[in-house]
């Protein structure tokens, strides 16, 4: 290779990087937004509610919960569809 390959294929390497890094902050910024737009309106759906109830149980109040749930329903029947 000659300088000048060299020198481009530093500017692509570097160049690919900020794209990753733009998609990146991208990401992160649509999760916060849709969080937040979530709470204000007090939205969940079915993929927050998983992810509360997983929260939740493996939180530092699990045994709260589980027997709370436990003193109130016999069985739980979860429909996924």
């Amino acid at each position: 290779m000659n300088i000048l390959e060299d020198e481009i294929s530093i500017l692509v390497d570097i160049y690919e990087q900020e794209i990753r890094n733009i998609i990146n902050e991208a990401f992160h910024y649509l999760i916060r937004f849709s969080k937040e737009r979530k709470d204000r309106d007090n939205i969940q759906f079915f993929d927050d509610l998983l992810l509360n109830v997983y929260t939740a149980l493996n939180g530092p109040d699990r045994d709260v919960l589980v027997r709370a749930v436990r003193a109130k329903y016999k069985a739980a029947l979860i429909d996924e569809f």
